[in-house]
């Protein structure tokens, strides 16, 4: 699976995404191999970072994967404790990033039956620019 950004703007790039297995980290670029055993839930974390220029408004969203619980798996995503799974796996959970903040999602991934894997990407869109960063997992198995 290559995950891809939007095309480059000038000058360096407002935002970057990064994904953990664990909310206190290490987050990291890319894609990450993560097991859930049948029967269990596992908790997927993603951190959208303001790295220049000023308040940026976006949208987050679920890029990749295929249906909205992809066979053997349910997926449901929160900011916070709120549940916005509908938004993010519609048109995009939209929210404002100030100068040197960031936000956290985090994905609930419970496997209900066998997977033969999916991908699960957040990534985040700047609405105002044509820049987008993502970062993932592979979850029970290749991207598929």
């Amino acid at each position: 699976m290559a995950l891809t950004a939007a095309p480059a703007i000038a000058g360096a790039p407002p935002f970057e995404v990064e994904a953990s297995k664990h909310q206190d980290g290490p987050y990291i670029d890319g894609v990450q191999a993560v097991n859930v055993p049948v029967g269990e839930t596992k908790s997927l974390y993603w951190k959208v970072k303001h790295v220049s220029g000023g308040k940026l408004e976006m949208r987050f969203n679920d890029a990749l994967t295929q249906t909205p619980n992809p066979e053997g798996l349910k997926i449901r995503w929160f900011k916070g404790t709120k549940e916005i799974t509908e938004k993010v796996k519609g048109v995009g959970y939209k929210f404002r990033l100030p100068k040197d903040s960031r936000r956290i999602f985090r994905a609930r991934v419970k496997a209900v039956g066998a997977s033969e894997g999916a991908c699960v990407v957040g990534q985040a869109d700047a609405l105002e620019m044509p820049f987008s960063d993502n970062a993932g997992f592979a979850v029970n198995g290749p991207c598929v």
